[in-house]
């Protein structure tokens, strides 16, 4: 059995590549941040972390790049690729034309205001409402008006 630490919470894209190579008995704990994955590792309390470094909207995750740079060194040891598509549902009969309103939970740093901005162009006339969003206390909610 290997201990992996990564960025969660459940559910996340990070969680999702890692299940592409971790088998059955391996234990998946979920870390708030790239920091404290890291320190996971560092500190004795996993063997490995799994942690975005790019992504196809943002690009580099800064701060995992910082983390391995300034922080106690570590090797990384491989590199997972997970294809991602995003989807924008709505009820049976709503025309794109109608939707005036996305309010959008903000998960991380910076990278889901991207992929989310990265779909405005689609909805021109639709004002798009952020709010912050701590994944470790509430779950994650999408509205669509």
């Amino acid at each position: 059995m290997t201990r992996y630490a990564y960025l969660g919470p459940a559910g996340t894209f990070t969680e999702a590549a890692l299940r592409t190579f971790t088998q059955s008995h391996d234990e998946l704990i979920p870390f708030s941040n790239v920091t404290a994955a890291l320190d996971a590792v560092r500190n004795g309390n996993t063997e490995r972390a799994l942690v975005p470094i790019e992504n196809s909207v943002e690009g580099v995750v800064a701060r995992t790049l910082d983390e391995l740079a300034i922080g106690e060194p570590l090797v990384i040891y491989g590199e997972v690729t997970l294809p991602v598509t995003f989807s924008l549902l709505v009820s049976p009969g709503k025309e794109k034309a109608t939707i005036s309103k996305i309010t959008r939970v903000v998960i991380s740093e910076g990278v889901s205001i991207k992929n989310i901005l990265s779909i405005s162009p689609v909805f021109p006339s639709a004002k798009i409402n952020f709010k912050e969003y701590d994944p470790f206390r509430i779950p994650l909610m999408y509205t669509f008006v």
